[in-house]
């Protein structure tokens, strides 16, 4: 099993990300054009200077990486157990040059705990005790985001108290930090054959999570890094005209036609006279914007300030990283009733993500399968579900409602790479475990006829990609030409 140490106190982590190192170094020895190992037996990445080579990574041949969803359980100790279904799991991460999960949840002790619980939250209080996070790293894991909709669960004091905790297990964290700068800085995980960095972000998070950079006077603001988005309702002519009836249009009373008028009723800007405003909050949201297109849709639009300060994030991390790996909270869908399929900009960013460096795109939070994309040789995946998944318990029953069957299906990968580039990519059926207390929410191989649904939904969804998922002996493979 590997082992990590943090190489920062949890101060120096929350103020400038955080990185820790694999002790299971080789006999130190120059690797021809991918870097030379260093005394400690840690490979020294390879300065980028001048015009970069945004194609390829620079780890050593042979590296691995294993792709995973969220953790969303479990909520005791289950190591101890040792239970064959979930060992088996663990053996594949382990075998990992580097393991990463999304941690949808804070991680401290409630007992110790100065803070409270924060007014808003991202669906619940999920938290991890100390001894949870410590048995994460046992498993393998090794570099998490903290961008998501639960990081603000706990407000400010939450969310320190989670990098610390994250910091003595020797967790490597991207995506939170003490000001937007930091949040957006690089997490870092050194190995023998590559030095990692991980760029995590959110579009999908509680109002109140976000970090902030300070001003003079004004102190930053600890919190997450996020990309915000505005969504606009693409309908048909006969479902505006309907839009119409239900509000009434009163631009004669709006005193000043760049503003949405709210109370019920709805205006066209006579500057854009294509786009209807309603005032959504009697829904249960804010002001909704509609116009008419050809079908029934969503579609977003990415704030430039941060979709710029994000990807020049990842290529800054490509500078001085030998592979960088950029991932995303993000539920949007594209407003369809198949949550299947992700939101329009979702591959426009992660596009410009690999054109900018990021060797490989990872979107979690949907809490169900998508597909995968190759992009210039580059894996983009879409969703692999959750990797623990503990939410409604044993009757699968939260806030009165049933959760889905899809929500206890996912999957994880591994991305070998040969000469910079993925080879090959292997994905692994899971299931989480819902009918035995020791082990709930644990994922364990998903085989037979369920283990085949979950490989052709996964080639399904990947289909519009054009990509090729072969399936053999219970795995799915996508082989790669260098």
């Amino acid at each position: 099993m590997r082992k990590s140490i943090s190489i920062l106190t949890a101060v120096a982590l929350l103020g400038a990300g955080s990185i820790a190192t694999a002790q299971n170094p080789p006999s130190g020895a120059a690797i021809p054009n991918q870097g030379v190992i260093a005394n400690d037996g840690v490979r020294v990445p390879i300065q980028k200077t001048g015009e970069m080579d945004m194609d390829r990574a620079t780890v050593a041949d042979g590296f691995t990486f294993l792709a995973s969803g969220d953790l969303i359980g479990p909520y005791q100790p289950i190591l101890a157990t040792r239970d064959p279904g979930l060992e088996k799991v663990l053996d594949i991460i382990r075998k990992a040059d580097v393991a990463f999960a999304n941690h949808e949840a804070s991680a401290f002790d409630l007992n110790s705990f100065n803070g409270t619980h924060a007014a808003q939250n991202g669906g619940g209080y999920p938290l991890f005790a100390p001894a949870i996070t410590r048995e994460f790293k046992e498993m393998g894991i090794d570099i998490v985001s903290l961008a998501n909709n639960h990081a603000g669960d706990w407000g400010e004091q939450g969310l320190i108290a989670t990098l610390q905790t994250l910091s003595a297990a020797g967790l490597v964290q991207a995506g939170a930090g003490g000001s937007m700068r930091q949040a957006r800085q690089p997490g870092i995980f050194l190995t023998p054959k590559g030095r990692v960095a991980l760029i995590s972000t959110a579009t999908t998070y509680n109002p109140a999570s976000p970090a902030g950079d300070g001003n003079g006077a004004l102190k930053p603001r600890p919190g997450i890094s996020t990309i915000k988005t505005t969504a606009t309702n693409v309908v048909t002519e006969e479902e505006m005209r309907l839009v119409r009836q239900l509000a009434t249009v009163r631009n004669k009373d709006a005193p000043d036609a760049t503003k949405v008028r709210l109370g019920g009723n709805t205006f066209m800007r006579p500057n854009n006279p294509g786009v209807v405003y309603t005032d959504a909050s009697q829904f249960g949201g804010g002001v909704s914007a509609f116009v008419v297109g050809d079908a029934p849709r969503l579609t977003y639009q990415m704030n430039e300030d941060d979709r710029k300060a994000v990807i020049d994030s990842i290529t800054l991390a490509k500078r001085t990283n030998d592979l960088v790996t950029f991932t995303i909270h993000a539920h949007e869908t594209a407003g369809l009733a198949d949550s299947t399929v992700p939101a329009d900009f979702l591959q426009t960013l992660f596009h410009q993500a690999i054109d900018a460096g990021a060797d490989m795109v990872i979107r979690h939070g949907p809490h169900e399968l998508n597909g995968i994309e190759i992009y210039k040789g580059k894996p983009i995946f879409y969703s692999f579900g959750s990797l623990f998944f503990g939410v409604g318990g044993p009757q699968r029953v939260f806030n009165g409602n049933v959760q889905p069957d899809e929500y206890y299906e996912s999957a994880m990968a591994t991305i070998e790479y040969k000469g910079g580039k993925p080879s090959v990519i292997r994905i692994y059926p899971l299931q989480s475990v819902t009918d035995r207390a020791d082990i709930f929410s644990a994922p364990v191989i998903a085989t037979g006829a369920l283990g085949q649904h979950i490989l052709e939904n996964i080639r399904k969804f990947s289909e519009p990609y054009g990509t090729d998922i072969q399936i053999e002996n219970g795995i799915g493979i996508i082989r790669l030409r260098n």
